[in-house]
């Protein structure tokens, strides 16, 4: 038989504080006594409760937006990573992340630094890449 999971509707019922309090507390919004907010964390780990990161997503709205910088080629390690990425990419759509693959010439610092820089401005809220630095590459990551 399959448990529910406790919601967070059952979290400041069991604090005794009101959702909004939970919901401020869960997503460390600030605002909440240290005395609510203890008891609330208390209640989460007494639950354990697991925040629906997918579900909080939707309701706001929101979508993340990650990239993957790879080296381009034929190394085998690096074709198996693309291909794991791939096969998870529509998976995370439903759960309202978008993820891009980038491929940058191997030790070729000036073409990472140039793919940092458009990543940047296309606003992507993480990168996970593997490259080797160079003139500009800290900058661009910044």
């Amino acid at each position: 038989m399959q448990r529910n999971m406790p919601t967070l509707s059952d979290v400041a019922k069991r604090a005794g504080v009101s959702y909004a309090t939970a919901d401020r507390v869960v997503n460390a919004r600030g605002g909440v006594a240290e005395k609510s907010a203890r008891r609330v964390r208390e209640a989460i780990d007494a639950l354990g409760y697991v925040r629906d990161v997918s579900a909080a997503n939707l309701s706001q709205r929101r979508t993340y937006r990650f990239a993957v910088v790879l080296p381009a080629g034929t190394n085998a390690f690096f074709a198996v990573m693309r291909r794991a990425l791939e096969a998870r990419r529509e998976a995370l759509r439903r759960e309202r992340v978008e993820l891009r693959l980038e491929e940058v010439a191997a030790f070729d610092a000036e073409a990472l630094r140039a793919c940092l820089l458009r990543l940047g401005e296309a606003g992507v809220d993480g990168i996970a890449l593997v490259g080797s630095d160079g003139p500009g590459v800290a900058e661009a990551l910044e």
